[in-house]
């Protein structure tokens, strides 16, 4: 049950990049194509969420939006200092497979 949980916060991250890949005109394809990938790294990035002793694997964008739905932002710089190394692979990683994603609808 908890995969299914994960698995649906990580599809639900993935739509705001494909929104602004949608959205934005196709006149500025560079534009387009930064703005998707960068969010796509911001809100699909996977991270962790401290939950006691547990830790549970979520997309970043989750925790960007329990925040602010909290008024809570600074658990956003605690999650990222938690895990420095973590992040620091992630982000670039999951900004490459963005950028190999959308490359076909940006040319």
């Amino acid at each position: 049950m908890v995969f299914l949980i994960v698995l649906g916060l990580f599809a639900a991250a993935v739509v705001p990049s494909l929104i602004a890949f949608w959205v934005l005109p196709r006149s500025r394809p560079l534009l387009r194509y930064a703005l998707a990938v960068a969010l796509f790294a911001l809100l699909v990035s996977p991270s962790f969420l401290a939950g006691g002793i547990l830790a549970l694997p979520v997309p970043f964008g989750a925790v960007l939006v329990t925040s602010a739905v909290n008024f809570q932002l600074r658990i956003v710089p605690i999650t990222l200092l938690q895990w420095p190394a973590w992040h620091a692979v992630a982000f670039p990683i999951t900004a490459l497979i963005g950028a190999l994603l959308f490359r076909k609808g940006a040319a």
